[in-house]
């Protein structure tokens, strides 16, 4: 619920400042089945803090469920900016 608020703030934010957008996520593992081998790991570490099941790189239709509370056009924005920061640093 934090995050769709702090979300929401920054699109109000871009809007008011005509900034682009982008997509970015806190991702520790690349896909949602690795989410055990990483819980394993940082049990090794003697971490206090279990990270939720939910930080591997999504998929743009990940990203859009994800988001779907947003106006889809700053989604797509989003997504399509991401793609061509992408593009650059290949």
């Amino acid at each position: 619920e934090f995050q769709k608020e702090m979300n929401l703030e920054l699109v109000s934010m871009a809007n008011k400042y005509g900034w682009p957008m982008v997509y970015a996520t806190d991702a520790h593992y690349a896909c949602r089945e690795d989410f055990d081998y990483h819980d394993s790991f940082t049990n090794l570490q003697r971490e206090t803090y279990h990270h939720p099941p939910s930080l591997w790189i999504q998929g743009e239709e990940g990203i859009r469920k994800s988001l779907g509370y947003l106006p889809q056009s700053r989604v797509d924005e989003a997504i399509e900016n991401s793609g061509l920061i992408a593009e650059t640093l290949m």
